[in-house]
């Protein structure tokens, strides 16, 4: 299969039905190549995948320094804060946030959503300690 510019244009023009089927076929083509073998991960793999990418990537580090940076300002003189947030997984970056906020003594409603239900449950275990400690 050949994707050129032109089919790209096209699907642009016509209807995002075309577009995403021509997304869906060069899905389909690449996985149907003899070549590649697809291996699915346990959970256990797909995890020390995450920390290896993670530990040698600083854009967590980077992320969370600029929010931080970017509310800091604000920190001192609002004392509740309502935080939701999508797809926090185990709270990788809610957690660091969440303990800045708890070190200077303001009150957090926070909601986590994310698709994995066991990610999620050990967010909220965490947050009940936490909030247990502060209590």
């Amino acid at each position: 299969m050949t994707l050129t510019n032109d089919s790209f244009t096209d699907g642009f023009y016509d209807s995002l039905g075309t577009l995403e089927s021509l997304q869906e076929s060069a899905i389909a083509y690449l996985f149907s190549d003899p070549r590649l073998q697809i291996v699915k991960l346990n959970d256990q793999e797909y995890r020390e995948g995450q920390i290896t990418y993670r530990s040698r990537n600083k854009e967590k580090d980077m992320m969370l320094e600029a929010t931080l940076q970017a509310i800091d300002d604000k920190m001192s003189s609002q004392e509740h804060y309502t935080i939701l947030s999508i797809g926090c997984g185990i709270g990788i970056f809610e957690k660091p946030f969440l303990n800045k906020l708890l070190s200077l003594n303001k009150t957090i409603h926070f909601v986590g959503v994310d698709p994995n239900k066991k990610e999620c449950l050990k967010l909220k275990e965490w947050c009940r300690e936490v909030s247990e400690e502060h209590s």
